[in-house]
């Protein structure tokens, strides 16, 4: 039998009548009563035996009759108590599938987001990088501009310089070969860098450069024969002295103008930075306030798919428990028949 702890404390017996009942089923019980006056001598232990039996049938009927009541008894009140606990479990299991399909919506919805989040942070961050990285380059390639324009000045100022000991007053001047071809290569260069800038310059410096290589040293003069192709118009042969001159300053005014750009660039950059910098700390406020939602529905989600869980074992548990009382009340009610 399954019995719980509510079970009564007497085994329900089903006794099956013994096989002397048979004779007091065929004779009245007060005809086994005689009296001592008219008993038989020899008889009278076989009457007393009878009479005991008799009295022990029927105590036995009592009993057997005690415990199955008090078995109904202990049935009734596990079969209502058992019923019970299924109808609520059955109610709480309802219960339990309303709010894990409302936190699987939830989590669903709360997942898209901080997915969405994640990738408008992961967006904002490779722009700020793209932009750093930018601006870097920008940067080196003032500081290589800065460097080129400072050495195009100076380049600028010694040509002047050694033009004006040439030409400065129409006449020839003392010269030396060494110092004639640092002139030249300083008008080389200068040339490269007015003709890479399209500075009108460089077709003055490209005239002046053409001229020096098909000119001739006179022999035995020390001057330069420069002198010779100019000597009779000094304003021509000073000419390339002005231009040289207005390219140095050419140069020095897109030297302030880089600088000017760059100091924009830098500041345009910085505003750029602290835009993304506010975006991404707001992204990164949003997505950890949704982030410690969704972790609070995930574990909201998780304590109650396990009470699920443990609500349908048990209530599994109760339905065989209830089938097997009834079961067990069916064949006992059987036997007490």
């Amino acid at each position: 039998m399954l019995f719980r702890s509510a079970e009564p404390s007497a085994t329900v017996r089903v006794c099956k009548p013994p096989a002397m009942l048979a004779v007091f089923l065929l004779l009245p019980a007060t005809a086994l009563r005689f009296s001592q006056e008219t008993r038989v001598p020899s008889f009278e232990s076989v009457i007393t035996m009878l009479n005991n039996l008799v009295d022990q049938i029927e105590n036995e009927e009592s009993s057997d009759e005690a415990d199955y009541n008090a078995f109904k008894s202990w049935f009734t009140t596990q079969s209502d108590a058992t019923s019970s606990s299924i109808t609520g479990l059955s109610s709480r299991l309802s219960e339990l599938g309303a709010i894990i399909a409302d936190l699987r919506s939830r989590k669903n919805t709360l997942t898209t987001e901080v997915n969405r989040l994640n990738g408008e942070i992961d967006t904002t961050q490779q722009q700020m990088d793209q932009a750093k990285a930018k601006r870097t380059e920008e940067h080196n390639s003032f500081v290589a501009e800065q460097l080129d324009f400072d050495n195009s000045i100076k380049a600028c100022d010694k040509a002047v310089e050694m033009l004006k000991k040439y030409y400065g007053d129409g006449k020839p001047k003392e010269s030396t070969r060494p110092s004639w071809m640092s002139l030249l290569a300083t008008l080389k260069a200068l040339h490269v860098r007015a003709a890479a800038m399209k500075q009108p310059q460089a077709r003055t410096i490209a005239a002046f450069l053409q001229s020096a290589s098909v000119s001739k040293q006179v022999p035995g003069m020390r001057g330069s024969t420069m002198f010779d192709e100019h000597q009779d118009s000094t304003g021509e042969a000073l000419s390339i002295v002005a231009q040289v001159k207005d390219l140095g300053s050419t140069f020095q005014d897109d030297k302030q103008s880089s600088i000017d750009q760059e100091t924009e660039l830098n500041s345009a950059f910085q505003n750029l930075m602290a835009q993304k910098a506010q975006q991404l700390a707001s992204l990164t406020t949003q997505r950890n306030t949704q982030q410690a939602i969704l972790n609070k529905v995930s574990q909201e989600l998780s304590e109650n798919e396990n009470a699920e869980a443990t609500a349908k074992a048990t209530l599994q548990d109760e339905n065989a428990y209830l089938s097997a009382i009834q079961a067990q009340e069916q064949e006992i009610g059987r036997a007490h028949v």
